[in-house]
C-alpha cells in the first residue's frame, strides 16, 4: 500500500512509533519532538506504513491502525471507491456483522456509522452527494439513545429526498408540493445520476410553494364540477404532474391559481400573478420556435391557461383597475391561436391529455352558451368523439329504449333533431346518478363524464344556433330550457343563473310570449317539468315574477293535484331530472323567489316594474287561493299603474269564462322518421 504525502515533512520510524504509543494512551506530544526535518533523514528512515497482518510485530501493528484509521478519517486520499460504490453494494457491505461495543453493551451495526444515503443520487460524481460525507453520526452515549429512539418512533427523514423532517410529517414541504404522495410523474422519479428537484422545469423559490399549494387544495377539486369535487386525483395526475415537466405549463397554472388567490382576498398584491404571466408567455414564444413543443399538449395547455386568466378578468366579479385589466386583444389572441394550433394537431380527438380535452370542450360549451355565439369545435368532430372515442349509444340505439320524455316531445311535435338531443341528455342523466351513487361501477371516470356532458351541451348548442330561426316557439323554448338544465348539471354548487341572464333569458321570455306556451302547457306534467326549468334559470333576473306565475298557471290544472313539494319533484323526475343535483334550486321555485322590500311604483327613471311577488307554488296554490299574477312583463314594457290593473281585470274574466283545456294537443302528422 503506496503512502499518501499529506505534508512537506515525513516521520522517522522511531518518531513514529512514539507518536502512536502516546496517542493510544491518550497522551500529546510536541511536534518538535516528534518530527525529524527532511533534510536529515536517509532513505531507510522513509516510512511504508504495513497494517497487514504480515506486519513485524503486534506491538507495531496496533499503533499503526489506529494512527491509520484516524489519518484517513480526516484526510481521505481517495474517492475513487467511494464513487465506484453502489446502493446495492452498500447495503450489503453494511449488512454485515454485529460488533459489541464494550463502553455501553449494546448491539450496534455497521450500518450505524454509515451515511444517509439520498434518493435520486446513485452512482453520481456530484460534490454534494451526502454519501460522499465520512463523518459518522455519533454511535455512542445518551444523545444517540435518543435520538435512535425517535428515528424508531417516527421517519425523521422524507421518504423521497432524505431531507430532515420535522415533528409528525411524512413528507417535506417541496415533497408534498410536488406531488410525491399522490402519483409521482417519471420525471421526479429517482434515476441514475439525476436529483429528484432538479428536474422540476421552474426554480423552486417563494414564488411557486403558494400557488401551487392554493391550487391543489382549493383549485383542482373543482376543475371537475359534474363529479363535486369526487375523485381529484384525475386532475393532479393528469394536470398538475405533466405541468412539473414544462416551464409555460407550470408558469400559466400558477398563474391561474395566483389570479384566484389574488380575487379572493383584496389586500393581495398581484405581483406573483403578473411574474408567472410573463414568464409563461415568453416560455410559450420560445416554445413555438421549437418544431418539436410547438404543437405540444404541455404548449396547448399553456396557452389554453393564458387564455382562462383572459376571460377571468371580464368577469363581474373582477373589479379591481391597476396593473390587471381587461384587455380584448390579449383574449383574442389566446383563443385563435388556441383554435389555430387545435387544427394543427389534427382536432381534439388527438390530444394526448385527457385532461386538456375535458376542459377544451367545455370552455367551448360555456363560452357559447354565455355569449350566445356558434361553437368554435364542429359538430362532427364532436360526435366522433362522442360515439367512436367513447362508444356512447347513438340516437338509432336510443330510439329502441323507451323514453318518456321523448313520447312526451313527440306529442308536442317537437323537432326531431331536438329530440335526438333530449334523448342524449336523458340517458346521461341516468348514468350520472349511476356515478353519483357508486362512482367504480360506472363505466366511466369523472373527467370522462365532464367530457361526455360538454359534448352534448355543445350538440344541442349547435342545434339552436342552425334551427331556431325556422323552428316553432315551444322548440326554442325547450333548447333553453334544456341549457338551463345544462348549466345546473355542469356547474355544481355554483351559481348557475347569471351567465344566461343577459342573452338566454330575454330569448326564452320572447319565444313563451311569441307561441302563447302557457296556454299550450297548462294541465300538462312536461308543461309544468319545463316550465319550473325555465323558472330556474329566471330567478334574479327581470323575468323571475313572470314565470313564477306561469308556473302557478300550468300547474293549477294538474292531475293529481300538487299541493306539496314531494308532489312535484315525483312529476320532474319521470322526465329529466337528477334530484340530488336539481331539487334544492327547485326550492327557490316552490318558495316564491325573495320578494323585493316594498312596493315600488314605476317612474320614468326605473327600467323594471317592481309590483308585489308574484306567489310562488308553495301554500296559496294549495290552499285555492287566486294566483294570478301581479307584475306585467318585467322590463319588457313600460306601462302606467293604472293600464296594468285594467290589463290584469281583464285577463282574469277571460280566464274564468275559458273552457277547459286538452291537457295534449291532438296528433299531429308526425316529422321525418328519426334514424
Amino acid at each position: 500500500m503506496v503512502a499518501h504525502q499529506f505534508s512537506p515533512t515525513f516521520m522517522s520510524r522511531t518518531d513514529f512509533v512514539k507518536t502512536a504509543t502516546a496517542a493510544s494512551k491518550g497522551q500529546s506530544t510536541a511536534p518538535h519532538e516528534t518530527i525529524t526535518p527532511m533534510n536529515t533523514m536517509s532513505a531507510n528512515d522513509f516510512l511504508f506504513v504495513n497494517s497487514s497482518f504480515d506486519g513485524a510485530t503486534s506491538a507495531e501493528r496496533t499503533p499503526r491502525s489506529f494512527l491509520m484509521h484516524k489519518i484517513r478519517t480526516q484526510h481521505p486520499w481517495s474517492t475513487k471507491s467511494a464513487n465506484r460504490r453502489k446502493p446495492s453494494s452498500k447495503a450489503k457491505k453494511n449488512a454485515g456483522p454485529e460488533r459489541k461495543n464494550k463502553s455501553n453493551g449494546n448491539k450496534l451495526k455497521k450500518s450505524d456509522k454509515s451515511c444517509p444515503v439520498a434518493v435520486g443520487t446513485s452512482g453520481t460524481n456530484d460534490p454534494l452527494d451526502p454519501r460522499l460525507s465520512l463523518e459518522p453520526f455519533p454511535s455512542f452515549g445518551p444523545h444517540h439513545k435518543r435520538k435512535r429512539a425517535i428515528e424508531n418512533a417516527v421517519p425523521s427523514r422524507c421518504t423521497f429526498c432524505q431531507r430532515p423532517l420535522l415533528e409528525g410529517e411524512a413528507l417535506c414541504l417541496e415533497c408534498d408540493l410536488l406531488g410525491a404522495g399522490v402519483g409521482t410523474p417519471p420525471w421526479i422519479q429517482p434515476s441514475e445520476g439525476r436529483r429528484p428537484f432538479d428536474s422540476v422545469a421552474v426554480p423552486i423559490d417563494g414564488r411557486v410553494p403558494g400557488p401551487l399549494d392554493h391550487f391543489m387544495s382549493r383549485l383542482a377539486p373543482s376543475f371537475m364540477p359534474i363529479t363535486l369535487g369526487r375523485q381529484p386525483e384525475v386532475v393532479q395526475s393528469n394536470w398538475v404532474s405533466p405541468s412539473l415537466a414544462n416551464s409555460a405549463f407550470m408558469h400559466s397554472l400558477l398563474c391561474i391559481s395566483a389570479l384566484h388567490f389574488y380575487m379572493t382576498h383584496p389586500k393581495s398584491s398581484p405581483q406573483d400573478v403578473l411574474y408567472h404571466r410573463s414568464a409563461a408567455i415568453a416560455a410559450v414564444n420560445e416554445n413555438i420556435s421549437d418544431p418539436e413543443q410547438a404543437l405540444s399538449d404541455a404548449n396547448l395547455a399553456a396557452v389554453f391557461n393564458l387564455l382562462c386568466v383572459e376571460e377571468t378578468l371580464f368577469l363581474p366579479t373582477f373589479q379591481r383597475e391597476g396593473e390587471l385589466s381587461q384587455d380584448p386583444v390579449h383574449r383574442d389572441v389566446h383563443l385563435r391561436g388556441l383554435i389555430h394550433m387545435v387544427e394543427l394537431r389534427g382536432g381534439v380527438r388527438k390530444l394526448g391529455n385527457r385532461c386538456l380535452q375535458a376542459f377544451i370542450v367545455r370552455y367551448s360549451t360555456v363560452k357559447s352558451m354565455s355569449s350566445f355565439e356558434m361553437p368554435y369545435l364542429s359538430r362532427q368532430m364532436l360526435e366522433e368523439m362522442m360515439y367512436e372515442d367513447f362508444k356512447y349509444a347513438t340516437d338509432t340505439q336510443l330510439d329502441d329504449t323507451p323514453c318518456l320524455i321523448a313520447s312526451a316531445c313527440r306529442d308536442f311535435a317537437i323537432d326531431s333533431d331536438l329530440i335526438r338531443v333530449v334523448r342524449s341528455m336523458h340517458f346521461h342523466a341516468l348514468n350520472m346518478k349511476v356515478w353519483f351513487e357508486s362512482p367504480s361501477k360506472s363505466v366511466w371516470d369523472g373527467l370522462e363524464m365532464q367530457i361526455l356532458t360538454s359534448l352534448i351541451g355543445t350538440k344541442l348548442l349547435h342545434w339552436y344556433f342552425e334551427r331556431v330561426e325556422t323552428s316553432e316557439s315551444l322548440n326554442g323554448a325547450l333548447a333553453l330550457g334544456l341549457m338551463i338544465l345544462f348549466a345546473v348539471m355542469v356547474r355544481g354548487r355554483d351559481p348557475v343563473y347569471e351567465p344566461l341572464h343577459d342573452k338566454a333569458i330575454p330569448r326564452l321570455l320572447r319565444h313563451w310570449r311569441d307561441g302563447d306556451l302557457t296556454s299550450l302547457l297548462r294541465g300538462s306534467p312536461f308543461g309544468v317539468w319545463l316550465v319550473v326549468i325555465c323558472t330556474m334559470g329566471a330567478m334574479g333576473s327581470d323575468a323571475e315574477s313572470f314565470f313564477l306565475a306561469q308556473c302557478a298557471e300550468i300547474t293549477r290544472e294538474v292531475e293529481p293535484p300538487i299541493s306539496t313539494f314531494d308532489n312535484l319533484t315525483d312529476v320532474l323526475v319521470d322526465y329529466l331530472w337528477i334530484p340530488s343535483r336539481m331539487n334544492k334550486y327547485v326550492e327557490d321555485v316552490w318558495e316564491g323567489g325573495s320578494p323585493p322590500p316594498e312596493y315600488q311604483p314605476l317612474t320614468t327613471t326605473r327600467a323594471r316594474v317592481y309590483m308585489y311577488q308574484a306567489p310562488g307554488l308553495g301554500p296559496d296554490v294549495a290552499n285555492g287561493i287566486d294566483a294570478e299574477p301581479r307584475e306585467a312583463f318585467g322590463a319588457l314594457e313600460k306601462r302606467s299603474a293604472s293600464s296594468l290593473n285594467a290589463m290584469f281585470k281583464e285577463k282574469r274574466h277571460n280566464s274564468k269564462t275559458q273552457t277547459a283545456r286538452i291537457q295534449t294537443p291532438p296528433v299531429q302528422t308526425p316529422g321525418p322518421e328519426i334514424s
